[in-house]
């Protein structure tokens, strides 16, 4: 469970870094939110997701420190 908390205007949440290796988020990363019967989705812009898919079907090693954005 995560908190929200106020971020000028807005609202923001922390994903926890386990999370964010795990879908290759990272700062500035862009993401999609989906709102659909109250329930927020986040997920990975396709750009990230075609990046992760590359490298495992070409078998490259993703590093702490890569960048995906």
């Amino acid at each position: 469970m995560v908190a929200v908390k106020q971020w000028g205007n807005s609202l923001a949440l922390r994903i926890p870094k386990d999370i964010a290796t795990t879908l290759l988020i990272e700062d500035n990363s862009l993401v999609e939110l989906i709102v659909k019967e109250k329930t927020l989705t986040i997920k990975p812009t396709t750009t990230h997701l075609l990046k992760y898919w590359c490298c495992v079907c070409y078998n490259f090693s993703i590093k702490k420190g890569d960048r995906f954005s």
